[in-house]
């Protein structure tokens, strides 16, 4: 019989640390070894969440009375263990997982946002716990489900549907499905076509949507898990680099185009990492930073920086601003993506009132033509946030 199960680390909250740990001793059976008095040890990684008990009980069954240490390639992330020891481990096997029926689906709760929506699927589904794999796959193949996933965790914020193209009206739009990439919210399955491509103008929209006054839920601290102190973010702000900064070279390109002693307006600031690498080569630029969330830190961190930051609404900020006091360059990195439409024209049209003549306008998002984009699914990495994929055409 099995003698223990475990995990890597021991710092996971109970509600999904032990679900694991409950579900194997409630699907494997007693007998999972049959008569054998092997020893086994089942290591589970510290982010699991539904484990393939097809996977484990395929093991047990091969490798009985052996003295191994069978570890796995293949396999969705959260739903295979690390390893399994059977009389101590003497020997390294590898076990090769076969398709496991899910596409675009990472079962970890590695990322807050994760751990969150799969808290949101314990809550609604009490008996997933005695589910066996096949009935989690087909779960998450359901409705209810794919809308915890695009709500990150908030089905009560509801999603409204968008039939015609939101630039052109075109109701010729064509559903988009995902490869072998997965979403940062890790559980939703790639049968759900929740993109669609205008056949007219090219343009790519979500076509399950919050409404404007719900888009909040997609920019707090349990998503972007903005925790650290003033003292971490300075230290992260001195080490910037291609490593530590997905966006780093579209920065400096960014920076090269600003002078001396310009004012800059970074919207959608996020981490504050531009505006960051800004003052430290440009010191005598004037600098600001608005976001949905900015969390107390961030903004500390920016005044020790001699950097203006402030939580608001990006559209009611520009439109609110002093028309005399204007900037000479705004910069956008991976924003417009998040906007509504009708929201991201208003700004457009608005940028002119508050640009220096001659002023620039610097933006950054996901181009769905691009190849490297197209094969990793990158242009579809945050379904819920992410409104629009944009191309060269639109």
């Amino acid at each position: 019989m099995i003698k223990t199960v475990s995990f890597t680390k021991d710092d996971y909250q109970n509600s999904t640390k032990f679900f694991s740990i409950s579900r194997l001793k409630s699907i494997l059976p007693h007998n999972a070894l049959k008569d054998s008095e092997d020893d086994v040890e089942i290591i589970l990684s510290e982010d699991s969440t539904i484990i393939d008990e097809h996977i484990i009980k395929d093991v047990l069954e091969n490798f009985r009375g052996s003295s191994v240490c069978v570890r796995f390639n293949g396999g969705v992330n959260g739903t295979v263990p690390l390893k399994i020891k059977i009389n101590g481990g003497s020997e390294e096997k590898v076990y090769y997982v076969d398709d496991q029926g899910l596409r675009g689906v990472n079962c970890t709760i590695s990322r807050p946002l994760r751990k969150k929506i799969f808290n949101k699927i314990i809550c609604n589904y009490p008996d997933l716990v005695n589910f066996n794999f096949p009935s989690f796959v087909e779960l998450l193949k359901s409705e209810s489900v794919r809308d915890i996933a695009l709500t990150y965790g908030e089905p009560d914020k509801k999603l409204h549907k968008i039939d015609s193209c939101p630039i052109c009206s075109s109701s010729f739009t064509t559903p988009l499905s995902l490869g072998e990439g997965n979403t940062i919210t890790g559980f939703l399955e790639s049968s759900h076509k929740v993109y669609h491509h205008c056949n007219l103008c090219s343009y790519v929209f979500l076509s399950l949507q919050v409404s404007k006054k719900n888009l909040r839920i997609f920019y707090s601290k349990e998503v972007y898990g903005r925790s650290k102190s003033k003292l971490e973010i300075l230290e992260d702000w001195n080490n910037l680099s291609e490593a530590t900064s997905s966006h780093f070279g579209n920065y400096l390109i960014g920076l090269k185009q600003i002078k001396s002693t310009e004012k800059i307006l970074d919207l959608g600031c996020g981490s504050g990492d531009f505006l960051s690498i800004v003052r430290d080569n440009r010191p005598d630029a004037i600098l600001q930073g608005i976001d949905f969330f900015i969390p107390s830190p961030i903004i500390d961190a920016f005044s020790d920086k001699n950097i203006h930051g402030e939580s608001i609404d990006l559209i009611k900020f520009v439109q609110d601003c002093d028309k005399s006091n204007q900037f000479d360059v705004i910069t956008m990195w991976e924003v417009i993506e998040h906007l509504k439409i009708e929201d991201l024209r208003l700004l457009l049209k608005s940028f002119r009132d508050i640009l220096r003549p001659n002023g620039r306008l610097i933006f950054s998002t996901p181009d769905f033509h691009d190849d490297h984009s197209k094969s990793l699914d990158f242009w579809a990495m945050a379904p819920g946030e992410h409104l629009s994929v944009f191309n060269l055409n639109v």
